[in-house]
């Protein structure tokens, strides 16, 4: 994967996490499952709204890859997972 492709992806987790956390429906958690370069699952923290202590991003995003994919095993497939509190310069490595 290149670096560019895992920037985009860790970006699109932190878009999730940050509107996940201004919409007030659950923790400012966000998730996303790639496949060959592609992201084929995104989860944000459910945990509240669903009332469910299991619905954490990471956890809903493997959720519906499993469902897109049609197999319970997701070996070989990368999960990203990002909290907006942490700046972005930080997790991309920017000065």
């Amino acid at each position: 994967m290149s670096n560019e492709t895992h920037i985009r992806q860790l970006r699109r987790a932190l878009k999730l996490a940050s509107d996940n956390a201004r919409s007030g429906t659950g923790g400012p958690f966000g998730a996303v499952i790639a496949a060959c370069d592609e992201i084929v699952a995104e989860g944000v923290n459910r945990v509240t709204s669903e009332l469910d202590p299991t619905a954490h991003a990471e956890v809903c995003a493997i959720r519906e890859a499993c469902r897109k994919l049609g197999r319970f095993s997701l070996h070989s497939v990368l999960k990203l997972r990002a909290l907006p509190d942490v700046p972005q310069r930080d997790l991309l490595g920017a000065p």
